[in-house]
């Protein structure tokens, strides 16, 4: 009889164990590594929070006046006809005008010559846009326009110039016609 009793208490356990216990314990196996990925989120959260109050923090130690001038020199969205003014009074202080002016948003920047398989594109944190115009006017007041967009807050490379003389029908042979491509940047 205890020969039985111990061979049915032994079937028991090797069927409990096949049953219920190995199912169970790959459960139980799963969740420790879920809590695992869970534990590596969190520190990487607590990474990224500690990073973020720090940027934060060095972020409201820039004073007013220099946030304003930054949120100028590369604004927010593209406002073209705050630019454009913005031109057309620098020119006005020369006596030049702007005519024909043309603007193309959202201008690829990137390089295309490369062409890596592997590389994934670069996410810009800026987008750039294009503008182009034409004025008339002497070499002087021209160069001194460039010289007050250069030193401008609003943040624009000059692309092309395209220099020619004047219609001499009206006699005033220092009049040039110079049209200009600049870029200006805004964030993305």
């Amino acid at each position: 009889m205890k020969s039985l009793t111990s061979f049915g208490l032994i079937i028991l356990a090797v069927a409990l164990f096949f049953f219920y216990i190995r199912p169970e314990y790959g459960t139980v196996s799963g969740l420790m590594a879920q809590k695992s990925d869970y534990t590596d989120v969190l520190s990487k959260a607590k990474s990224l929070a500690t990073t973020r109050d720090n940027l934060l923090s060095q972020y409201n130690s820039i004073s007013p006046d220099d946030k304003t001038k930054l949120e100028n020199m590369i604004p927010a969205s593209f406002n073209s006809v705050k630019l454009v003014s913005d031109l057309s009074a620098i020119g006005a202080r020369y006596g030049l005008s702007l005519k024909g002016v043309s603007i193309q948003e959202d201008i690829d920047t990137s390089d295309q010559s490369r062409t890596d398989v592997a590389s994934t594109p670069e996410v810009q944190a800026y987008k750039t846009a294009l503008i182009s115009f034409t004025v008339s006017g002497t070499y002087a007041n021209f160069v001194s326009f460039l010289k007050d967009v250069e030193s401008s807050q609003e943040l624009m490379d000059v692309k092309k110039l395209d220099i020619s003389p004047a219609n001499l029908a009206n006699g005033n042979s220092s009049t040039l016609n110079i049209q200009v491509v600049l870029n200006t940047y805004y964030i993305n």
